[in-house]
């Protein structure tokens, strides 16, 4: 007498050499056609340049958590360091107990693309161990393959823990741009300062070419000559006579601009403020 075990609901002799096969086979889900494209205006790390990257341009270029933590300090900051060149950051520490760069945003203010000429806003997002104690420096570079650090201003945050720093500056002229931000432990203004609690972050976005000048319409064209007939005889004297002197030169001096109340600023561009005056990072 045969006995028989059930497997998935099939009576099966045990002297059977194999099961029977199922009705249907068993398919392996399909894997996704392509990777999720990244947003334009979200950064991914450039391995060439050693940053964050908007390749695209947009309205806003944002490193979202590319920059999250900082060096090695557990968890790592992923791609460490984050800079154009080598600015290694500093290894003591603990994550969001001391000093951090977390997160680079530079938007437009007007809302359209990041434009040559145009004014941008940066939010740098840092974690503060004290007020007192800590400072972010900000720099730009018009040109990311090749950067040169212009200095925006030191900022002071506003209390410790997870804080944003906002500033503005106007977009020079170069296709490929960078923002740094150094947040940095005591010590002096720097654009790779090398502390031990000191954190260097970069990011990369492409911006248009700024709009061609508009072209100032001429004047209307003056009447043409009068067809009047000559007299038979000249007169003695000319009826009008030459102006002796020409009129009044145009002027030669371009108008001058200044940077209004509220505007960054450093003691070396201080001279921009209308005021003259540069407190705090800002013209008073």
């Amino acid at each position: 007498m045969y006995s028989h075990v059930s497997t998935r609901g099939i009576c099966l002799s045990v002297h059977d050499p194999t099961p029977l096969p199922t009705q249907q086979p068993t398919f392996s889900p399909q894997p996704t056609s392509s990777p999720t494209a990244t947003p334009p205006g979200m950064a991914s790390y450039d391995s060439v340049l050693g940053a964050p990257k908007c390749a695209s341009v947009s309205s806003y270029c944002d490193s979202g958590n590319l920059l999250n933590g900082r060096g090695t300090m557990s968890p790592g900051e992923i791609n460490q360091p984050n800079t154009l060149g080598t600015c290694a950051d500093g290894w003591s520490g603990s994550y969001h107990v001391d000093e951090s760069s977390d997160r680079i945003k530079v938007s437009s203010v007007g809302g359209g693309n990041l434009q040559e000429g145009n004014a941008v806003v940066i939010e740098a997002t840092v974690f503060v161990w004290s007020a007192l104690t800590d400072f972010a420096d900000i720099y730009y570079t018009s040109n990311a393959n090749s950067p040169s650090w212009t200095f925006i201003g030191t900022f002071s945050p506003p209390g410790s823990g997870q804080r944003t720093i906002s500033t503005q500056y106007v977009l020079p002229v170069g296709n490929l741009q960078a923002v740094r931000v150094v947040f940095r432990y005591n010590g002096a203004a720097s654009f790779c300062p090398g502390g031990n609690y000191d954190d260097v972050d970069d990011i990369v976005f492409a911006v248009d070419a700024g709009s061609p000048a508009t072209a100032t319409p001429s004047k209307s064209p003056s009447p043409p000559p009068s067809t009047m007939q000559p007299t038979n005889k000249p007169t003695n004297s000319p009826t009008v006579k030459p102006t002796l002197k020409p009129t009044n030169k145009p002027s030669t001096k371009p108008p001058t601009t200044c940077n209004a109340k509220g505007f960054a600023c450093s003691s070396s561009t201080a001279s921009l403020c209308c005021s003259k005056k540069c407190k705090s990072g800002r013209c008073t």
